[in-house]
């Protein structure tokens, strides 16, 4: 699997970073919201694909051939220029399906709600461990794939 990760924070893209790698997974690493969707429309346009009448929502994690694979964003929610709950209700408002998980800080009902409200998948509390990294990227991108019949 291919996670991104966003985060203002050096030290938190980092340890995200080694938690993909040790659970097999290979990163990117963007340091603000605001570079999300060039970064996306750049190297995983088959994400951003607009629904039609014969295929598949949007990004729902098929790879076309030379594509550069994405299956899950990790990304913060406070960050210094663009907030991560904006970033992610205009990428599904671009079609994009694969998980998105919010790193925050601020996980109370009403914040989980709020993130859920702007689009994302799940939440990861900070600071997170190796275990708890595991457990949201395997339900989300397990559930990612059930959804949309595709394979992990």
């Amino acid at each position: 699997h291919h996670i991104l990760i966003v985060d203002d924070e050096r030290i938190n893209r980092r340890v995200a970073g080694r938690f993909s790698t040790k659970l097999g997974a290979t990163s990117a690493e963007l340091a603000d919201g605001d570079e999300v969707l060039a970064y996306i429309k750049e190297r995983h346009p088959h994400l951003l694909a607009p629904p039609t009448s014969t295929t598949r929502a949007g990004g729902d994690g098929d790879t076309p051939a030379g594509a550069d694979r994405l299956d899950a964003i990790l990304m913060d929610i406070q960050m210094e220029r663009t907030r991560g709950d904006e970033v992610v209700a205009m990428l599904r408002g671009m079609g994009l399906r694969i998980p998105v998980i919010a790193c925050t800080g601020n996980a109370g009902a009403h914040d989980v709600a709020r993130y859920r409200e702007a689009g994302f998948t799940s939440v990861l509390t900070k600071p997170f461990s190796l275990a708890d990294v595991a457990g949201v990227l395997v339900q989300a991108v397990s559930v990612h794939h059930l959804a949309n019949g595709t394979r992990g």
